[in-house]
């Protein structure tokens, strides 16, 4: 919940990857995915 697959089926659209940055990831996110795997792999802010 709260990632929007319902409305975009996994791609990583906009809004999926501001959820995906304030949510953290789940087991569905496949991290080999170019966009995906380059948000992982960003240097945390904290």
């Amino acid at each position: 919940p709260g990632y929007g697959f319902e409305r975009h089926f996994g791609y990583p659209t906009p809004s999926h990857m501001v959820a995906l940055q304030a949510l953290g990831p789940c087991p569905e996110h496949r991290r080999s995915y170019g966009p995906v795997k380059a948000f992982f792999e960003q240097p945390s802010l904290l």
